[in-house]
């Protein structure tokens, strides 16, 4: 019985789903939707983290925020955590209001085919970013920094066509990435890492790592 009131709750949830933006269907999700049926998951001993995640993208810098550390580190489930954060803010505080999108560069490419379509998919993006308070989420800075290379374009790359928006403050981004992502991207795209603050994510401890077990288990 218990599982079908929760299959049922679930069902309700994803038939009040609002459509997303325009600009923003193609290529992303909308992260509170995933929270709202129960897959987006808490992070647990992570509130320094969380925090200053939450101040540098949602604070009066709105800056942009590079999550640095190991694969599988838990860079991810910061930026879930954020999620829960946000639908739990009184109104009229920092994140209040916020929605939280992702993508990666894969989806940002995916289906164009001819020159200058992904181009315009990131144009259309970036004005559906701006017209709310929104922060963009994207998985992996090295696929970013290749996806649409290759393709016979001879303009801007993604990352190229987002910076501007980024360093004026319009855009607020949080790109998750290895050291050795970083490293070669400041060889390659130097002004793209600098335009955002690194935030180091470290792998816990082994007390916090039990104590995060234990509190994800309740």
């Amino acid at each position: 019985a218990e599982v079908r009131k929760e299959k049922a709750k679930r069902e309700k949830q994803t038939k009040r789903r609002r459509p997303l933006p325009p600009g923003l269907s193609e290529a992303c999700r909308r992260l509170s939707d995933e929270k709202d049926v129960g897959t987006v998951e808490r992070a647990f001993q992570r509130d320094a983290e969380v925090q200053l995640l939450a101040d540098t993208l949602c604070g009066s810098g709105r800056g942009s925020v590079l999550l640095v550390g190991p694969q599988l580190v838990g860079k991810t489930t910061l930026v879930h955590e954020l999620v829960h954060r946000v639908a739990d803010a009184p109104k009229g505080s920092v994140l209040s209001g916020v929605e939280v999108y992702s993508t990666s560069g894969a989806r940002i490419v995916a289906g164009m085919r001819y020159l200058g379509e992904w181009q315009d998919r990131v144009r259309r993006m970036v004005g559906s970013l701006r017209s709310e308070p929104s922060v963009l989420h994207v998985d992996s800075l090295s696929e970013l920094l290749n996806a649409g290379t290759g393709r016979g374009d001879s303009g801007l790359d993604i990352a190229q066509q987002l910076l501007p928006s980024i360093e004026a403050g319009e855009l607020r981004v949080v790109i998750e990435a290895t050291a050795e992502d970083v490293a070669r991207a400041e060889r390659t795209h130097g002004a793209f890492v600098r335009a955002f603050r690194s935030l180091a994510v470290r792998p816990l401890g082994a007390l916090e790592g039990k104590q995060a077990l234990a509190a994800s288990a309740k």
